[in-house]
């Protein structure tokens, strides 16, 4: 039963924020609103991880945590103002912060940090993260130069149509 919700959750969450970012894409301009979407949307993750952080391995409860890390990121994002580097810079984020909780998990609670459940949890959460850091590694923007730069609806108009 908590597969399927775990699933079902999974589905929404897609469902939602792919809704947005196609109404995002098809809107004629692009503003702030595109930038704080894409802080909302990775930094989501990075201030569910640290709020755990702190909350499972310092005590301290975590709701400020979250509220505090959402508004940094969408700042950092708006501040970045690049919506592909804004989005790998919260990814690569997420992965130290999954780092920072499973090393600081083990340290806090030892051989407990071993139980089955526990492990399967902290696995599902190591897989995440190494998800996320592809994504954050995945291709570079590469600046274009001669007749690269042109446009792409230039360059097709001046390509010979060989389908004949």
């Amino acid at each position: 039963m908590k597969v399927i919700y775990l699933l079902l959750g999974l589905a929404l969450t897609i469902v939602s924020v792919t809704g947005v970012n196609v109404w995002l894409a098809r809107r004629r301009t692009r503003n702030r609103l595109n930038d704080l979407w894409t802080g909302i949307v990775w930094g989501t993750p990075v201030a569910l991880v640290l709020s755990a952080f702190t909350q499972v391995v310092l005590g301290i409860p975590s709701t400020g945590v979250l509220w505090l890390t959402i508004l940094a990121a969408a700042m950092v994002s708006i501040r970045l103002h690049n919506e592909k580097r804004a989005s790998r810079s919260l990814q690569a984020a997420f992965v130290v912060a999954t780092g920072l909780l499973l090393v600081g998990y083990g340290v806090r609670f030892g051989s407990d940090a071993m139980t089955p459940a526990a492990l399967v949890t902290n696995a599902s959460l190591l897989a995440t993260a190494f998800v996320f850091g592809a994504m954050a590694r995945g291709r570079r923007d590469v600046v274009p130069t001669g007749a690269a730069m042109r446009r792409p609806e230039a360059s097709a108009s001046l390509t010979p149509d060989t389908r004949s």
